[in-house]
């Protein structure tokens, strides 16, 4: 809701230096969309700065049939502004509405956040669901290369004010298609393995390591001043689209009735010809 101000009943600023005095200190840096109850999108509605022209417009009349989606949940949302209504582009929910990079004014914005973060302490910055950041109508509508010349930009304001600062992009997406975020060493420092947690989990309730021992005898070596970042699950649970290309689709459902049997829970995502796949599987705290 507001980039620059901490959560009142978690503390102040000084509370966070005070971490990253002794700590190597990470922000989550939500970078493709934010809170519809946020003062931009007030003034979004409002028509007035700043906020005015900060999130992304569709028009439902656009050729969206190739957008690769994450949910299954309308892309376009009709929203009620002093101009009258309006489509916002709704990447994920209706309540997180995604920004506009195409205005140089919210570059701009994040600019200044970005800095302030850093004086405050922070050296390590995680861009959130950052593969979908740039939008043209008729394309896909993620990994376009706007998006990774904007994360250059970034890096750059970044190191150019903390050279020993860190960018890690959060891209869940299938493994070479990750992979591109390294850019030439000149985009993510780090990019999370994204197919380990559910080629491990595969591994375990199948008793067979084969398509975890070929991902990872297959990953290309990290360059020079980049790495990754091994994890075995997240608040988004495991996902499944980083599967692509290392199980088949049998394999996938089998592991999916699985979770399911042990009464784990899974989110869905709507696929350009109108079919919805398992994106995320959650599983429960215990399981018997």
């Amino acid at each position: 809701m507001d980039y620059l101000a901490v959560n009142e009943s978690h503390g102040t600023w000084e509370h966070v230096e005070g971490i990253a005095a002794d700590f190597k200190l990470m922000a989550d840096l939500v970078i493709n969309h934010m809170s519809a109850r946020s003062r931009w999108f007030e003034n979004f509605r409002k028509r007035v700065d700043p906020g005015k022209d900060y999130f992304f417009e569709g028009n439902p009349r656009d050729d969206l049939s190739a957008v690769v989606r994450p949910r299954t949940s309308p892309l376009l949302n009709p929203v009620q502004t002093e101009d009258g209504e309006r489509h916002v582009w709704c990447t994920f929910s209706e309540d997180q509405v995604d920004l506009n990079f195409a205005n140089p004014q919210v570059l701009i914005e994040f600019a200044g956040i970005i800095r302030q973060y850093l004086e405050r302490g922070v050296i390590v910055f995680r861009l959130d669901a950052v593969a979908f950041l740039w939008k043209e109508p008729g394309t896909s509508c993620i990994h376009l290369q706007q998006t990774h010349e904007l994360i250059k930009i970034l890096r750059l304001l970044i190191e150019h004010h903390s050279p020993s600062a860190v960018v890690i992009t959060e891209t869940n997406v299938p493994n070479r298609e990750n992979l591109t975020y390294f850019g030439n060493a000149n985009e993510a420092h780090v990019i999370y393995n994204f197919s380990l947690p559910p080629l491990l989990i595969n591994t375990l309730v199948t008793g067979n390591c084969r398509h975890l021992k070929t991902w990872l005898m297959s990953m290309p070596p990290a360059q020079m001043g980049t790495t990754y970042l091994n994890f075995i699950a997240s608040h988004d649970g495991i996902g499944m689209r980083p599967t692509d290309g290392l199980l088949s689709e049998e394999e996938k459902q089998r592991l999916i009735n699985t979770m399911d049997s042990f009464g784990g829970k899974v989110s869905y995502r709507r696929t350009p010809d109108g079919r919805d796949q398992p994106m995320r599987s959650t599983l429960p705290c215990t399981m018997h």
